[in-house]
């Protein structure tokens, strides 16, 4: 059985392309309060693991993510229910962060979470 929550979170090189995801989001209808975007210039960097966990991202998921913002990536979360293949596949299209370590996730869904 999975959790009622689906969570799509993407590390991106820079803030240009979280932003075109989120705006790309945006315009496909999901509401800014299910979106969350954590820059550098976002601030409050000791509240990353906190923040994404709130969002429904385990620990050790959290961490992932974390150490991507850290190294200087943007990082955007979205709360999108049964829309997680829409949102995954928007944020995919925004060139995520793309290696063996990294990538877009879900979580609380059975849509596969590998990394791209």
């Amino acid at each position: 059985m999975f959790a009622t929550r689906s969570t799509v979170v993407a590390a991106f090189n820079d803030a240009a392309h979280a932003r075109a995801a989120v705006a790309e989001l945006r315009r496909a209808g999901f509401a800014d309060g299910q979106i969350g975007w954590m820059g550098r210039d976002a601030g409050a960097e000791e509240t990353i693991p906190l923040a994404l966990t709130a969002w429904g991202l385990s620990p050790d998921e959290a961490r992932h993510y974390e150490e991507h913002f850290r190294t200087g990536r943007s990082v955007v979360v979205v709360d999108a229910g049964d829309r997680a293949g829409e949102a995954h596949a928007i944020m995919h299209h925004h060139d995520p962060r793309d290696d063996s370590f990294a990538g877009i996730g879900i979580f609380g869904t059975d849509l596969p979470a590998t990394p791209y």
